[in-house]
């Protein structure tokens, strides 16, 4: 459309800003033929005496409105497109203009909008035969409670070659996402029954891969940081332009389907579900991963005594895009939900310790976070009946730093009749401070100290030292990690009597008889 020539007739009250809107159409490299008119009147002349290209209009006029020189056209039968130029930065304005009819609105000081509009305007008139009907390039999912709006915007990305389904309330919405399937989605920040960041969680229970753009007439930092933050594909602040709006579209759905194809190749190499890739899809799998966790639980077994001293309750969830633990406790940091994890796994063990074994011991890992957790020295906590049984394990890996008093809730906790534990010793964080702040009276060998112990002499010494100095300090010690009969021997050959790992069993829903 560069170096064409346009005839433009600009319905403006204002010789100036008539100027200005042709200096920026000369400035793309447009020949402007403009007449200018300001009253119904004028704008009858010049329908009469010449044939336009496009029709701009200042919507914010007096005498005129841009309402009435629509139903001028209208009344002769020409499908002119008609854009709306205004110098109101009122983003209903833009609203009202495109509820109207007119094909897009650009305001006065951002004139430089407008040749790129006009060309999308008249591109399809400059070919020389019309095409046949193509499908449509995307099924779009479009939410506003505005309802002149969405009509609007309906009609123009309709004819940009989307399939348009349009519905002013967020819950119909989530309906139609249950039964129907989308490309995109496209939704207002503000609506009654929910903003749009509640409904981009909700879309991401149900899709993780789903494009969703926001749109909003009250842009803010925050709001657009936490859009990023949830994974919006876009932010756009409203009079949105409708072209720019169908590229993004376009884009979103070749990426949609870059995401499948990225989720099948891991499937190819034996992952089974992706993990979410933004906090909207993560806070949507992780509440489902609360709801489907459960606890496996592995004995620990005193191999001269040929009994189970006790089982160590290991989380679990049927989610499957947060089936590894590391990958749920992972999105509890990410998501600032440590303490609801740790809740929930405290009342999974607390439920399944009525059918526990007698005389046996229950193995709780608690992560340092929850150590800052006032539910866990409640005496009404699930645990607390049950705490003369069980061992809290607070593993080396994580630091103590973030705990305030660590000593003091040591106490506390050992009052509520708890033991404590020293979890993954030889793989964290080394030195005296963990058993200085803690004063287990169980110490966790990690399992690479036990991995292949009996072929490895420096395993073996580092080993025998630490269960002999544990025995010093009243400590008990178990060795995790233990898959073969020659682990097994060595350790027990050390001084290790109580041992853990798959040799006996494997973790399990309920509590399994290991063999010996």
């Amino acid at each position: 459309m560069k170096d064409s020539e346009l005839s433009v007739l600009i319905v403006d009250d204002s010789e100036n800003d008539v100027a200005l809107i042709e200096a920026a159409l000369r400035r793309a490299g447009h020949t402007v033929q403009a007449r200018r008119v300001y009253d119904e009147a004028t704008m009858q002349n010049a329908l009469d005496v010449a044939r336009w290209d496009v029709v701009l209009c200042d919507s914010s006029m007096p005498g005129f409105s841009a309402g009435r020189a629509l139903e001028l056209l209208g009344h002769r039968g020409l499908a002119v497109p008609f854009i709306a130029v205004s110098g109101n930065t009122d983003s209903s304005a833009a609203d009202h203009a495109i509820g109207l009819g007119a094909r897009d609105y650009v305001r006065k000081d951002d004139l430089a909008r407008l040749p790129l509009i006009i060309e999308r305007e008249l591109a399809p008139r400059a070919e020389a035969t019309p095409r046949a009907p193509t499908a449509a390039h995307s099924r779009v999912l479009l939410i506003d409670d505005d309802t002149k709006l969405i009509r609007a915007y309906q009609r123009v990305l309709s004819s940009l070659g989307s399939a348009v389904e349009a519905t002013s309330s967020a819950r119909e919405a989530l309906e139609w996402l249950s039964s129907r399937a989308f490309d995109a989605v496209v939704t207002d920040v503000h609506m009654p029954e929910m903003t749009g960041l509640e409904f981009l969680v909700a879309v991401r229970e149900r899709d993780l891969d789903l494009p969703v753009i926001l749109m909003t007439g009250e842009p803010s930092l925050d709001s657009a940081m936490r859009a990023v933050e949830f994974g919006a594909f876009r932010y756009l602040v409203k009079p949105v332009d409708l072209a720019y709006l169908d590229i993004l579209i376009r884009r979103a759905v070749q990426l949609r389907q870059l995401a499948r194809w990225k989720r099948q190749a891991l499937q190819v190499d034996g992952v089974a579900d992706a993990r979410p890739g933004d906090r909207a899809g993560l806070e949507a799998r992780f509440g489902s991963a609360l709801e489907k966790l459960w606890m496996a639980f592995q004995p620990i077994v005193s191999w001269r005594g040929r009994r189970v001293f006790g089982y160590e309750a290991l989380v679990r969830t049927s989610e499957p895009t947060l089936r590894s633990p590391a990958d749920l406790l992972d999105a509890a940091e990410r998501l600032g939900r440590l303490h609801e994890l740790g809740r929930c796994i405290r009342r999974a063990v607390a439920a399944a310790a009525c059918s526990a074994p007698p005389a046996t011991d229950l193995f709780v890992n608690l992560h340092s976070a929850d150590l800052n957790d006032d539910e866990l020295y409640d005496i009404a906590a699930p645990l607390a009946p049950f705490a003369e049984r069980v061992v809290l394990e607070i593993t080396e890996r994580a630091s103590l730093d973030d705990v305030q008093g660590v000593q003091k809730k040591m106490e506390q906790l050992r009052l509520r009749g708890y033991r404590i534990a020293v979890d993954d010793l030889g793989a964290g964080y080394a030195g005296l401070n963990s058993f200085t702040l803690l004063d287990p009276k169980i110490v966790k060998l990690d399992m690479t100290l036990v991995r292949d112990v009996h072929s490895t002499p420096r395993k073996q010494r580092v080993v025998e030292a630490i269960v002999r100095l544990c025995g010093d300090l009243g400590m008990l010690v178990v060795a995790e990690g233990v898959e073969s009969t020659s682990e097994r021997d060595m350790l027990v050959d050390l001084g290790c009597d109580l041992l853990q790992g798959y040799w006996f069993a494997k973790p399990e829903a309920g509590f399994c008889t290991p063999r010996f």
